[in-house]
């Protein structure tokens, strides 16, 4: 006995945005709307596995991600620079569902400035050579990896080492708000129960 389909209109599946389920074609369809604006008809079982596009992503992909493409003298002898790889894990975290990360970068609206999002000369001359032990850091966790046309006068990005980039990190500064909240949750609610212990330990001894 098959097994029912789930509903899935109105989800999302990497750029791929369920709109209506497609009947008479044997296996269970989708009909998608991509973010690019194109439509494209998926089945159910490729949903959200192979096809995470219209087919866009994978352009992209060939023209602006893949090495070895385009000339820069980055990619000489199939050996790539730090700042390349850089800029291309940068680009992948924002721009490809099929990379590990992508939910925390594109998948919650971080992008790419237009003058480096296809353009890896740009943001090496903007950003310069890498220094080691250094990795490429937000200054600010919400925004986007912007340049400094787009976010006058320093940009959002800088050069920053493992142990900035750990005290930056969107989880820390949620945690260190929540366990102030909680600790103080849980004084309020220590001094109310000890309250309580006594009153109920007094009662107890008076026989009530």
């Amino acid at each position: 006995m098959p097994r029912p389909t789930i509903n899935k209109i109105g989800k999302r599946f990497g750029m791929l945005l369920v709109v209506r389920k497609l009947y008479g074609k044997g296996r269970t369809q989708w009909h998608c709307l991509c973010d690019c604006g194109q439509e494209k008809d998926v089945r159910d079982d490729y949903l959200g596995t192979k096809t995470n596009s219209c087919g866009c992503m994978a352009r992209d992909n060939w023209k602006y991600s893949i090495p070895f493409v385009t000339k820069h003298g980055h990619c000489k002898d199939k050996k790539l620079t730090r700042e390349y790889v850089t800029w291309r894990g940068m680009w992948q975290r924002c721009y490809d569902p099929n990379v590990r990360n992508w939910k925390h970068y594109g998948g919650r609206g971080i992008k790419v400035c237009p003058h480096w999002k296809h353009n890896f000369s740009q943001f090496f001359a903007d950003m310069g050579n890498k220094p080691k032990s250094m990795t490429i850091e937000r200054i600010d966790n919400e925004n986007g990896y912007l340049c400094f046309r787009c976010l006058p006068p320093d940009g959002n990005c800088r050069w920053a080492s493992y142990s900035d980039q750990l005290k930056n990190q969107r989880h820390r500064v949620f945690h260190h708000k929540r366990s102030r909240r909680t600790t103080k949750w849980w004084m309020e609610q220590t001094k109310e129960y000890r309250h309580e212990r006594a009153v109920a330990a007094a009662r107890a001894r008076w026989g009530w």
